[in-house]
């Protein structure tokens, strides 16, 4: 059941940039290459179900999806690029955690998503472990993960 709930939070991530931004993520053709500003993006969750979302990205995708968001005159959408992954990965958790069946009494509450940077040997050692669905994002890497899942 875990590699299912993986690919619905995969799904849930492909299906949140598309009606947010318009951006198409696909499976990378090749490894992806470690991004000069990487940042790890998480949020957790909690109800019948606890758990948190991993997001790694290229903060270019942030930029991306800030000028998709609020349109390409936007100047100010390198500052708002971190602000972007945080909304879409907070869409993508609740997009993910409105596929549960509602539990009466157990409403879910999720997170403020927390955004912290990557050096390039930790965003390898992260994708190496394996359980990370990458993608390629107009050409910028993403990848994620469902982590530390537990029933409450």
């Amino acid at each position: 059941m875990l590699e299912t709930l993986s690919d619905s939070v995969a799904n849930s991530l492909v299906d949140a940039l598309e009606q947010m931004a318009f951006i198409s993520a696909l499976p990378p053709e090749s490894p992806l290459a470690v991004p000069t500003q990487a940042l790890l993006i998480r949020i957790g969750f909690r109800g019948p179900v606890c758990g948190r979302i991993d997001l790694l990205a290229d903060e270019a995708v942030g930029v991306l999806i800030a000028c998709n968001v609020l349109g390409p005159d936007c100047i100010d959408a390198p500052f708002r690029a971190r602000d972007a992954l945080k909304e879409l990965l907070n869409v993508t958790c609740g997009t993910f955690l409105a596929q549960y069946p509602p539990v009466p009494g157990q409403a879910f509450e999720m997170s403020i998503p927390e955004v912290q940077p990557l050096d390039c040997v930790t965003w390898e050692s992260m994708l190496a472990q394996g359980d990370f669905a990458p993608f390629d994002a107009e050409g910028h890497a993403l990848a994620i993960r469902l982590a530390d899942r537990n029933p409450s």
